[in-house]
């Protein structure tokens, strides 16, 4: 038999102990026990209480128990004859006056003794979290509705279906006819309004439904709009295909802004060292061919013989490597002239040149198609689309038309 629990094998093994005493000896039955014993005891570790300041600001009790503790004695004369009852007894006898028998005059100071300690409990103890405010709300199921002639309604005992725009106080949800009215007005796809016991909400719907039985935000009554058209799916998926096409054509672009202003800073840079380098180099070696060549060889200052044919050779390499420079710079600058010009020629022969075209033959139908993939009407050499892979059978085209 195999034990998953400590006090099942607790319980069996001593019971098998107890069995075959005997065998294991007095002495050692008792050691093994008390060893058992001791080791499979639970222990469950004591949390700490925490010390609390008898001089700290405490939390006020309700208005209604503070008039209690002030009548106590009283309310024990007035209603129990005097003797002592439960506590209990005293506490609901007391909410009973306090809801049912006083007036607003006598429990005002009680209130103002509680709205005061309250404070100052609060101020002791700041709160961690911080609440959200609370927005006004201040419906009126009767207030007065001036109804456009554009809505139909009211329709009592109806509601319209699903909500427009979520029931969040002031953007689905109002706590007047008017405001509700001028948000759905901006709303194309906001059939009509709907008031239930939480204030006037904004629906998707047109066709007032009526109310079956008994709802938790009832009773209804529904406005709607004349000559309303719900806006179609294909309309909603459209809108949201042309959003999305335009941010990615807008990051794109910003892509291309970001290479182009990297681009331009690396060039610079290039060209800014690449100066640099060639002013150093036509300088130093300038300063070679002004050096007068010696009459005799002679000791440097750095410690190295610079010789009548050292300083002639040098001369002769510098004026070498300055028409080199000079020669390069001239090529250079053809160059660009004539890339310029070809740049120009080659543009003119673009505008000149026309689209060169071929045929395809796709689901029995003939069209032409440019470089481009860009698909024109055989007959009216119209634009109807592009050519793009088909993603179902790869290594195949499909016409994808523009709307």
């Amino acid at each position: 038999m195999v034990f998953t629990k400590v006090v099942d094998l607790k319980k069996n093994f001593l019971e098998y102990l107890e069995r075959n005493q005997e065998e294991v000896g007095d002495g050692m039955y008792e050691k093994i026990v008390d060893w058992f014993t001791q080791n499979t005891k639970k222990t469950r570790a004591k949390k700490e209480k925490e010390e609390k300041d008898p001089n700290r600001v405490k939390k006020s009790v309700p208005p209604s128990w503070l008039w209690k503790a002030d009548n106590k004695e009283k309310i024990k004369e007035d209603y129990f004859g005097g003797e002592d009852v439960k506590a209990s007894m005293i506490s609901q006898k007391a909410k009973d006056i306090w809801d049912n028998t006083l007036t607003d005059e006598e429990k005002k100071p009680y209130i103002e003794k509680y709205t005061k300690q309250m404070e100052k409990y609060r101020e002791a103890n700041p709160s961690k979290t911080t609440k959200k405010e609370k927005k006004e709300f201040n419906f009126d199921v009767e207030e007065e509705r001036d109804v456009p002639e554009n809505w139909d309604g009211p329709h009592e005992g109806k509601y319209l279906w699903k909500y427009a725009t979520g029931r969040s106080i002031g953007e689905g949800r109002f706590d007047t006819f008017e405001k509700a009215l001028n948000a759905a007005e901006k709303l194309s796809e906001c059939g009509g309004i709907t008031m239930g016991k939480n204030g006037y909400t904004l629906r998707k719907g047109n066709d007032p439904m009526t109310q079956n039985g008994d709802d938790k935000n009832g009773p209804f009554m529904s406005w709607t709009k004349k000559d309303f058209t719900p806006p179609k799916k294909e309309e909603k998926k459209k809108k949201k295909k042309e959003e999305k096409k335009e941010e990615k054509k807008e990051e794109k672009e910003e892509k291309k802004e970001e290479k182009e202003e990297k681009k331009e800073e690396s060039d610079e840079t290039y060209n800014s060292e690449y100066f640099k380098q060639l002013v150093n180099k036509r300088e130093m070696i300038k300063k070679i061919k002004e050096k007068e060549v010696p009459e005799s060889d002679e000791e440097s200052d750095t410690g190295t013989t610079w010789t009548v044919e050292d300083a002639t050779k040098a001369q002769e390499t510098a004026e070498q490597v300055l028409e080199s420079d000079s020669s390069d710079v001239e090529e250079e600058e053809k160059k660009e002239e004539s890339e310029d010009d070809s740049d120009d020629e080659s543009d003119d022969e673009s505008d000149e040149e026309q689209v060169q075209v071929e045929t395809w033959e796709y689901k029995g139908e003939t069209y032409l198609v440019d470089n481009d993939n860009v698909v024109y009407d055989s007959n009216t050499e119209e634009k109807i689309g592009s050519r793009v892979q088909s993603k179902k059978h790869p290594g195949t085209w499909k016409l994808k038309k523009t709307n």
